[in-house]
């Protein structure tokens, strides 16, 4: 099931990065927001997984919450990945421009699951 689940994150990344391609030179609003999309899986004691990257050339919303697992978001500065916020839930009415990554974390000292939920705006 995982697996399907990075397919179908991957596919709609390609189609994310397609539009965001094509309008290089926009900095302005965001005019689309994407389906929310759920990921789940286990991570070990103390571990972490990507579970979405991209780059925005718009300002516009994003949002993230966890069943289990905390969410965080970082933005790549730098050369170094910077958390922007993290928690059970994480929203940002403007995210601007710039590339992200969301990842997961098992703050536990066991195995855990995880289910992760998320929207963005792209375009």
């Amino acid at each position: 099931m995982l697996s399907i689940m990075r397919i179908v994150v991957m596919l709609v990344a390609l189609g994310f990065a397609a539009v965001a391609g094509a309008s290089a030179e926009y900095a302005g609003k965001c005019n689309m927001t994407f389906p929310e999309q759920r990921v789940s899986g286990r991570l070990a004691a103390g571990g972490s997984v990507v579970l979405r990257e991209w780059s925005s050339r718009c300002t516009g919303l994003f949002t993230a919450s966890a069943g289990s697992g905390r969410p965080m978001l970082q933005e790549h500065v730098g050369g170094r990945w910077l958390t922007v916020q993290q928690g059970i839930s994480i929203h940002v009415p403007q995210l601007g421009p710039g590339s992200y990554r969301l990842v997961v974390v098992n703050v536990t000292t066991a195995p855990a699951m995880y289910n992760v939920r998320f929207r963005l705006s792209g375009g």
